[in-house]
């Protein structure tokens, strides 16, 4: 876990594979890094900006649940619209004709 561009895609990949290897292993250790484990990703996977940047990133996308996808999509569009608003206010909208 120490590459250069560690972005969130990277980390949930790892997050993911790492995972998948404590279950092949048996030990109080392991049970205890689970458990660790387990309750930290129940505080990051509704992070909307963490979702939102793993969605970004099209290589790990595959990785995300449809749920979470969608909490990525509309993180966006609030973005946007907020955006949209602040350029709005302070008069930096482009006029197209």
């Amino acid at each position: 876990m120490q590459e250069e561009n560690f972005n969130p895609g990277c980390f949930l990949k790892e997050w993911e594979s790492s995972f998948k290897n404590l279950f092949s292993v048996k030990s109080i250790c392991t049970e205890e890094i689970l458990k660790s484990r387990i309750k930290r990703e129940e505080e990051l996977k509704p992070n909307s900006l963490f979702l939102t940047r793993v969605y970004l990133d099209c290589r790990y996308r595959l990785l995300q649940e449809e749920s979470h996808k969608m909490s990525a999509r509309q993180a966006i569009m609030e973005t946007a619209i907020s955006m949209f608003h602040i350029h709005k206010e302070e008069g930096l909208l482009m006029k197209l004709d």
